[in-house]
């Protein structure tokens, strides 16, 4: 019954992030050519090319794999957070965006902000793909509540976190600002099916 319980509640859990996941995804553009200083071209040339590598030359899975059990390993007080930390957070995303803000402010080295974007679209889109593939392989059954669910939660922190990287590094913080277009967009798509069909 509990399983059930958890089976549905997933289900409808993930039809309600829908929403949410168009909004941010709609916003998303429009939010990360706003930075200034940043080429974001190059982001997501990083992320196409990720995606041609992965279909036709080589699947990442150990590379994501080391990243996920250094993240397990950080975060490994308990089975639920480590799993999910592991699956949500973008390890070599982060690496790379963290390591472009050292070498912005503390070496002071300039024009190398698009080498960065590069990778750090190449990495987010290896974390999404491979987690994808990954939560699919742990489900057997045709309807995946379970999967459907988690990915919607891995690709919105994903997106989340560029926002944030990109927030770190040009030194503004717009993510409230994202956050509250996000609420605007999804609130009037359950409003407008709301009216519709209830």
């Amino acid at each position: 019954m509990n399983e059930l319980f958890s089976t549905v509640f997933k289900f409808l859990a993930a039809l309600l992030l829908i929403p949410v996941i168009y909004a941010a995804s709609m916003l998303f553009g429009k939010h990360f050519g706003q930075f200034a200083g940043i080429q974001d071209d190059f982001f997501y040339w990083g992320i196409w090319f990720f995606v041609v590598v992965y279909i036709f030359v080589y699947q990442f899975k150990g590379v994501q794999e080391a990243g996920r059990n250094i993240v397990s390993s950080m975060f490994a007080f308990g089975p639920l957070g480590k799993r999910f930390f592991a699956n949500a957070i973008p390890f070599y995303f982060f690496l790379i965006m963290i390591s472009l803000h050292i070498v912005k402010n503390v070496f002071n080295v300039k024009n190398c902000t698009h080498y960065f974007l590069f990778f750090g679209g190449f990495a987010i889109a290896m974390h999404v793909i491979e987690t994808a593939a990954e939560l699919q392989s742990q489900e057997n059954s045709l309807v995946k509540p379970n999967y459907y669910f988690s990915i919607c939660l891995v690709y919105l922190f994903s997106v989340f976190s560029v926002i944030l990287m990109m927030n770190l590094i040009t030194g503004s913080f717009t993510f409230p600002k994202y956050i509250d277009g996000i609420g605007k967009i999804s609130g009037e798509i359950f409003m407008m099916f709301w009216k519709r069909f209830i």
